[in-house]
């Protein structure tokens, strides 16, 4: 599986002055972006996670809260599941977006200490039940053809539009 998730970034709704459908969308950004601060608090036992309890508790205890939003529920295999991770944040070089340049570093840096343990899911099938290869990779074979010759096709019907086009 993979997994790509544009962030988005907190919308400051004082600093955009957003209204209607899109103070609604703010709305669901930055709740989805509180959840999923709680999931990477709640896995790195982060001394703001919400008590004392659950920052002393170890990972196996600490209840990670993956159902508050559907990000989290997306992101679950990449956030300490079965699943290789890599963040990109972006930053403003703005002074007028310090504060949230600092904010991405901060949240980036406490998405790092995440630790994941990737292991190849397996299903082991008992040879009897396999198929003998030979037919499939021919198959295989053929679509690839199949396909080579459509794009083939489709590139000289381009290049016929193209030709009919006056020169710039």
């Amino acid at each position: 599986r993979f997994s790509l998730a544009d962030l988005a970034g907190s919308e400051r709704v004082k600093k955009s002055m957003a209204t209607g459908a899109r103070l609604r969308e703010a709305c669901n950004i930055n709740a989805g972006l509180l959840a999923l601060g709680k999931v990477i608090a709640a896995l790195t036992k982060s001394p703001q996670a919400s008590g004392a309890a659950e920052a002393a508790a170890t990972p196996s205890e600490a209840f990670v809260p993956y159902r508050e939003s559907k990000l989290t529920r997306i992101l679950s295999d990449s956030l300490g599941g079965n699943a290789y991770t890599c963040i990109l944040v972006c930053l403003s070089e703005d002074e007028t977006s310090l504060q949230e340049s600092q904010n991405t570093l901060k949240f980036a840096s406490r998405a790092a200490q995440v630790t994941n343990r990737p292991v190849l899911n397996v299903e082991v099938v008992p040879q009897s039940s396999m198929p003998t290869p030979r037919p499939v990779r021919q198959k295989a074979t053929a679509d690839a053809q199949g396909l080579d010759d459509e794009v083939q096709r489709r590139v000289s019907e381009l290049d016929a539009f193209l030709s009919r086009l006056p020169p710039r």
